[in-house]
């Protein structure tokens, strides 16, 4: 199983390759997808959510995310967003690849932009 630190996602995911292979995704089937909202029982306003996703054929992914608004104000501060990127292999359910939340986040984001814009002029 591969494991990338918020380091390893920037460096392994070159934007040419990021971009190129989200725009054969985009033009694929959807996942088959479900939203778990937990919020937290003592009402704290903290949730952690959980977004599994399904390529028929292909990987099971699973994105896992706390949202902790309070982390700001905390001794270190941290970051109110937090996460995992989790693979799992689709014919056999092993894990695959653990990845840094916040940095698949960033990427996949700003490759998705890079999709819509219309390029150099």
């Amino acid at each position: 199983m591969l494991v990338f630190d918020a380091d390893a996602v920037h460096a392994t995911l070159a934007w040419p390759l990021l971009i190129e292979a989200l725009r054969i995704a985009h033009l694929g089937e959807m996942p088959a997808s479900d939203v778990v909202l937990q919020s937290d029982p003592r009402g704290s306003g903290n949730q952690f959510v959980t977004l599994p996703g399904w390529i028929p054929g292909g990987l099971i992914g699973v994105k896992m995310v706390g949202v902790f608004p309070g982390n700001a104000e905390l001794q270190p501060p941290q970051p109110s967003v937090q996460g995992l990127v989790a693979a799992f292999d689709g014919a056999t359910g092993a894990p695959r690849m653990v990845a840094d939340g916040a940095a698949m986040t960033a990427r996949k984001t700003a490759g998705d932009s890079a999709l819509e814009s219309p390029g150099p002029p």
